[in-house]
């Protein structure tokens, strides 16, 4: 094998190899195209590009006017799918998910509005999902938004330990980091909302 792949390739194979020139490349990058919709009632944006029948999805809920709670938002983020909901346990839900998903997220993130420059906090679903599957995937989303059993205490006491231990190991395996956001979250309202999540 080694030898194999350390001979040099016959010229009539090398010239098989299609080959692009500077020329050929342009210069100037594709716009992308944001097509606003509305569908059901709510505003989205819709991007037309090519993905290969996977269909990206991102859910995104505006919370700006919840920022005295944004530490609340940020352990909602990781409680809404590793708890039962109305109609599967915690692993049942991780299994549908895999079996139908290329994954999916829950996540809070901040922004600064370009037109008013105002800072603004979201609450965030992502999902990869084949096309045929995106009914299902959408409905196991809006399955753990809506039924999630937030009072399971002895689930709720797990994951809240989970989170601590992991933001502690961060705080010792890159305190500087921390250190600088802490620094950044008494001059700027949005890295202050983006520590307290």
């Amino acid at each position: 094998l080694l030898a194999y792949q350390e001979e040099p390739d016959a010229p009539e194979a090398l010239s098989c190899i299609p080959l692009l020139e500077r020329e050929d490349i342009e210069k100037k990058a594709k716009p992308f195209v944001n097509e606003e919709k509305q569908v059901e009632g709510c505003k989205v944006l819709h991007h037309k590009v090519y993905t290969n029948g996977i269909n990206y999805i991102r859910l995104a809920f505006e919370v700006g006017d919840l920022a005295e709670y944004a530490s609340y938002i940020g352990l909602l983020s990781e409680l809404i799918g590793g708890m039962d909901t109305d109609e599967h346990d915690k692993l049942e839900l991780s299994n549908e998910i895999l079996l139908h998903a290329g994954g999916y997220s829950v996540n809070t993130d901040t922004y600064k509005n370009r037109k008013t420059d105002k800072d603004g906090i979201t609450f965030e679903l992502t999902a990869k999902v084949l096309q045929s599957e995106t009914g299902y995937v959408l409905n196991l989303l809006r399955e753990i938004m809506t039924s999630t059993h937030l009072e399971d205490e002895k689930r709720l006491r797990e994951i809240i330990g989970e989170v601590r231990s992991l933001r502690q190991s961060s705080m010792l395996s890159a305190g500087h980091s921390t250190a600088v956001w802490r620094g950044l979250s008494y001059i700027n309202d949005q890295y202050y909302h983006m520590e307290q999540m």
